[in-house]
């Protein structure tokens, strides 16, 4: 009995000479999962004339950040595009009836917009050619998932945009079907 009390006293002793404070740092937690990026569409058209437009209706199995890169021809054409949730006539379009998620109207070459946190399903992409010159154009469609944050100048989805600002030289004449 008097050696288990000497054991004790000496533990007692010398265990807080071994660094420890009593206190317990709990373990750093796991990074969270690295965005991954994946391309879910590309494609390319050849010959969109002025006032045409072409739509395309794709599906997203997930959620993620939704970015679409568009680029054509000539540099001093005027291409923009629409990203719409859910599927969407011309005419539903130019009624402002279409749930718009981005709009790309800017000068530069190529387009990126996208939505941020975007919910897994249905979308339509228009690409609108108001220039004056017959053009092409690619495209492709990314969705960016698991922890995803990046912006890359998409606007938001909460933002309030035009479609009828496209339309300001007119109603496309022409409308083409995407494969």
């Amino acid at each position: 009995m008097l050696k288990r009390r000497h054991l004790a006293v000496a533990l007692a002793t010398l265990l807080p000479a071994c660094g420890g404070n009593g206190v317990t740092t709990p373990p750093t937690p796991p990074p969270p999962p690295a965005p991954v990026t994946t391309v879910i569409g590309e494609g390319s058209y050849n010959g969109l004339e002025p006032q045409g437009a072409a739509v395309a209706t794709f599906t997203t199995a997930q959620a993620g950040h939704l970015e679409i890169v568009l680029d054509w021809t000539l540099a001093d054409n005027d291409l923009d595009a629409l990203l719409l949730r859910g599927e969407c006539t011309l005419e539903e379009l130019v009624a402002l009836q279409c749930n718009v998620g981005a709009i790309a109207d800017g000068p530069d070459k190529p387009e990126r917009f996208g939505i941020a946190d975007a919910p897994a399903g249905t979308y339509s992409f228009y690409v609108v050619n108001l220039g004056s010159s017959t053009d092409s154009f690619s495209f492709q469609i990314l969705l960016t998932t698991a922890g995803a944050s990046s912006q890359r100048g998409a606007r938001s989805s909460v933002a309030r945009v035009d479609p009828g600002r496209l339309f300001r030289k007119g109603t496309p004449k022409t409308v083409l079907r995407l494969p």
